[in-house]
């Protein structure tokens, strides 16, 4: 009888291992498996795809090139850097589609930056040998075979560095938190507009918020139609006098006799004072709408559509609610002066209700208001353009505001007080001449659109989300704006 080899047994017994090992969770290289050859199940396939039909090809399709580990810079105190080892992922070519590649990143030396300027120093796939190279152009970083991993501002031997390594990693968390850090909510484009559809009644158009990267859409909410159903009411809040709030719901109509004075009890307008009443929308499910009456009295409409919104509100609001507008009125009104809505496309008002509620018109003595004869209202009327010397380089289209009797350009964030666009151009130190009133001729508009103030300076068919929305007129062509220009909305 044939004697059996030690080897045999020896093999026998490490097979087992294996074996066993693949029920108890051990390690073993059965369970070594490319992620090329880990596959779809066949219950997850419809047809016969031939795109993303294992494992790397979906992390090469969900995933990007970054640094994942090390890379760290050192200054040399020469003007040049050191970057030490590292490990990366990175695309082999300039295609969101090619493959990733693991790569270990070798120690780089003394590497050279430009002088006075901002140095890109990224990561090239190199043809296989991943390689630090520096730009001065931030383009030159594509992000796929060639990543940006340090941004170096040099100026002699001093350096000034933003790290930028990690852009793959924690994508998702990563641009969660910039959206939140950028608005609590932010709105999308279209609905959640303010209206009046009756009188003192309120409306909303639908709309949706994001809150981080989640989707919440809101109602559409109308308090004129009969009921009490949550899309027909809006609970209101007032101080009560004590450090919190009162809550007083399912109102239908707008009161224009209140103002908030935080004794705890609403308090009455003066006669031909002016009071606000400002919305917002609380993301529940379902969602609501909620309103703050306003907490000044003002003594006209001008100064009551430039009001600001409270700078408290209740916590509801705080946490979960958006300001979607705010509307006007002189006391015991039967209509509203004006309703500011922050996200529409228009904003509605109606005319003054008596000439002494308008804002800046006495002159002379108490009581004594200047006044034109009709040739010399003629005379206003036909005033459409002002010139005045350019504070700073002036184009054709650009909103101004006016400082020291100079034109600056306006923006929608730190000087949205316009008072015209610019249709003569002008270096600085020369005269321009603005637009004012009437129409001015431009190129590229939308017809029929309306125009916003937008940051930096310039004109826009969407209302700024932040800041102030400042609506300048509407496009009646492709080439004219038709200018009505409006107060500044400061949004929160």
């Amino acid at each position: 009888m044939k004697s059996i080899s030690p080897d045999f047994y020896e093999g026998k017994k490490l097979l087992l291992e294996e074996i066993e090992n693949l029920t108890d969770g051990g390690v073993t290289t059965l369970h070594q498996h490319e992620t090329t050859e880990v596959m779809y199940p066949a219950s997850l396939i419809i047809g016969t795809p031939t795109h993303v039909t294992h494992l790397q090809s979906l992390l090469d399709h969900s995933w990007g090139a970054g640094i994942t580990d090390g890379c760290n810079i050192t200054d040399n105190g020469n003007g040049t850097i050191s970057i030490s080892t590292g490990n990366a992922i990175l695309r082999a070519a300039a295609d969101p589609h090619s493959a990733l590649y693991n790569v270990e990143v070798i120690p780089q030396l003394n590497i050279a930056l430009t002088d006075n300027a901002t140095n890109y120093v990224y990561l090239s796939y190199n043809a296989g040998v991943p390689t630090f190279l520096v730009s001065t152009a931030v383009t030159a970083c594509n992000g796929m075979d060639k990543i940006l991993v340090w941004m170096i501002h040099r100026l002699g031997i001093v350096l000034h560095s933003i790290d930028v390594r990690n852009l793959n990693v924690d994508t998702a968390r990563k641009t969660a938190h910039m959206f939140l850090a950028f608005a609590r909510f932010i709105h999308a484009a279209g609905g959640s507009v303010l209206g009046n559809p009756s009188t003192l009644a309120i409306s909303l158009t639908s709309g949706h918020f994001y809150f981080m990267l989640n989707e919440i859409e809101h109602d559409a909410f109308d308090t004129s139609v009969a009921g009490t159903a949550n899309v027909n009411v809006f609970n209101l809040w007032h101080r009560d006098g004590i450090g919190g709030w009162t809550d007083t719901i399912e109102q239908k109509l707008v009161n224009t006799l209140y103002y908030d004075d935080g004794t705890g009890t609403p308090a009455l307008l003066g006669n031909n004072k002016f009071g606000t009443i400002w919305f917002y929308i609380v993301n529940d499910t379902p969602s609501e709408l909620h309103a703050v009456l306003g907490q000044t009295e003002y003594p006209n409409a001008f100064a009551a559509g430039n009001a600001i919104p409270p700078s408290t509100v209740p916590t509801i609001l705080e946490g979960l609610g958006v300001l979607v507008g705010f509307v006007t009125f002189e006391k015991a009104a039967i209509a509203f002066t004006a309703v500011r809505s922050a996200f529409s496309t228009a904003f509605g008002s109606s005319a003054a209700t008596s000439h002494n509620g308008l804002g800046g018109i006495q002159g002379g003595a108490v009581n004594e208001y200047y006044h034109l004869s009709l040739a010399e209202r003629d005379k206003v009327v036909q005033l459409d353009s002002l010139s005045l010397e350019a504070g700073e380089s002036l184009v054709v289209g650009d909103p101004v505001y006016v400082s020291v009797n100079k034109f600056y350009k306006a923006d929608s964030t730190t000087n949205p007080t316009v008072v015209g666009i610019i249709s003569v151009a002008a270096l600085a130190t020369f005269i321009a001449t603005a637009t004012i009133a009437g129409k001015i001729t431009l190129s590229g508009l939308t017809a029929g659109s309306p125009y916003f103030l937008a940051s930096p300076s310039s004109i826009s068919t969407t209302a700024p989300s932040s800041g102030y929305i400042i609506r300048l007129g509407r496009a009646v062509s492709t080439t004219v704006l038709l200018l009505n220009i409006e107060e500044p909305i400061l949004l929160t």
